[in-house]
């Protein structure tokens, strides 16, 4: 029995549940059409059963679909739009495709954006191996965050093998979505017109961008001209932009961040957001603008960012008591924890997000790195979802604790994502620590955990 079927089986599953994460309800959208996908779509529907998830007849709202490709990576196929239209937003599907080997040198980050767009799934895996005789000899599971985990066939049991793979797809596709958003008309015209925020995030961009710490990935790079046009419809994806920025208005007393799918190196004003709380649900945010303004969608980590203000200011006050994980992590999933920030003002003052791992601190006086905690962090979960937002969050929180408070930057290294880090420096400020003319960070390939 492997790790993770013994944790669905045992006390930890109230953890990972805790945590926001679900076994899978997985159906499939045609049956494979080779011996080596026909061998991975069994494997992976018997040990999602051994995991405690099910197997649906029929695809099912909020499910998970498995897409088996009829052709290769780069060739399109209907994915998500091969779906009923009701389906389109309410579930999440993996392509499963195939492909002979996978070259040392290959850069995996471009392969697995070259899968998503082409198949139009939201995640991916890859099977290496003989097609026609079914030998798989290993697999790699991609996310549009860039994740690129590879699993290994030799040396582990055939269970083992699409265990690991489950356990991998139940923290991707089972994990709570927590970046829905609604919005606020009562941000008045002449509030907003004089707060100076805003610029402050469009210059963090620029800089960010001009010292090549901020790229701009467009699917267009991956995909045709028609098939990048769907993914944005559909799946709300205009571009792979690899970041965000957010900071706090004091004047506002609201959070403003980068817009979702905006250039965030050449930002506009109005792709830089209010937020002004967490949603009623505890899912998502609430978006305030002045009335009149058009549709403008925050960025899909906005949650995590508000969640870091509004926490900061209750464990810098003293309200979440003595620093205990298991308390911690109850507060940060309390529905009513914006709410009792009121009137508080956080800890941090400006967040940065980006897709690059901080291998080494190189000024300890201005920067704090952080570990995710392992209790907390098994596998990657994708952006907007509950999993990621609390093991990130809590290592800030940590960091605030571990520097006694001290006006420095903390930077967590996340597994398969890159780095968050927020300081109670003003943005302006907290942007010049990632300027490469006066290091403070030194930056290295991302684990793939």
């Amino acid at each position: 029995m492997t790790d993770y079927v013994r944790e669905v089986g045992s006390a930890e599953q109230g953890r990972w549940e805790q945590m926001g994460i679900r076994p899978l309800n997985i159906s499939v959208w045609e049956q494979p059409t080779t011996p080596l996908l026909r061998y991975a779509l069994q494997g992976l529907l018997a040990s999602n059963e051994r995991c405690g998830g099910i197997t649906s007849d029929v695809a099912q709202a909020d499910g998970v679909i498995l897409v088996p490709s009829r052709a290769a990576v780069d060739v399109e196929e209907a994915g998500v739009f091969g779906l009923p239209s009701t389906l389109r937003r309410r579930v999440k599907a993996f392509a499963l495709s195939t492909i002979s080997a996978v070259e040392p040198a290959t850069n995996l980050v471009r392969l697995g954006w070259t899968l998503l767009a082409n198949k139009a799934t939201h995640y991916g895996i890859l099977f290496v191996g003989d097609e026609q005789r079914a030998q798989c000899e290993s697999a790699f599971m991609f996310s549009m965050e860039g994740s690129h985990t590879h699993t290994m066939r030799d040396g582990v049991s055939e269970q083992q093998f699409f265990d690991s793979l489950i356990a991998r797809m139940t923290h991707l596709a089972g994990a709570e979505v927590v970046s829905d958003w609604e919005v606020d008309y009562s941000l008045p015209q002449d509030a907003w017109s004089a707060s100076t925020v805003p610029q402050a995030v469009i210059e963090s961009g620029r800089k960010l961008r001009a010292w090549a710490l901020l790229p701009d990935v467009q699917l267009g790079q991956y995909a045709s001209p028609r098939r990048t046009e769907q993914i944005k419809l559909y799946l709300e994806v205009s571009g792979l932009t690899v970041g965000n920025m957010s900071a706090w208005d004091e004047q506002l007393g609201a959070m403003q961040i980068t817009g979702s799918g905006v250039d965030k190196g050449n930002l506009k004003r109005e792709e830089v957001i209010a937020i002004r709380s967490l949603n009623a649900m505890g899912n998502g945010c609430v978006v305030w603008v002045p009335p009149g303004t058009r549709r403008v969608k925050p960025s899909v980590e906005a949650f995590d960012h508000l969640l870091s203000y509004s926490a900061s200011s209750l464990l810098a006050s003293g309200a979440f008591g003595e620093y205990q994980l298991l308390n911690v992590l109850a507060q940060l999933n309390a529905r009513d924890l914006a709410a009792r920030t009121q009137g508080r003002p956080p800890f941090f003052r400006s967040m940065i997000h980006l897709h690059l791992w901080p291998e080494r601190v190189l000024d300890h006086a201005r920067v704090h790195r952080v570990e995710v905690e392992p209790q907390l962090f098994q596998y990657h979960s994708s952006c907007g979802t509950r999993p990621l937002a609390l093991y990130s969050v809590e290592a800030l929180l940590r960091g605030m604790v571990e520097t006694n408070y001290a006006p420095k930057m903390s930077v967590v290294g996340l597994p398969n994502h890159g780095l968050l880090a927020a300081s109670p420096l003003p943005l302006e400020a907290m942007t010049e620590l990632f300027n490469p003319e006066r290091p403070t960070l030194e930056f290295g390939d991302i684990p793939m955990l």
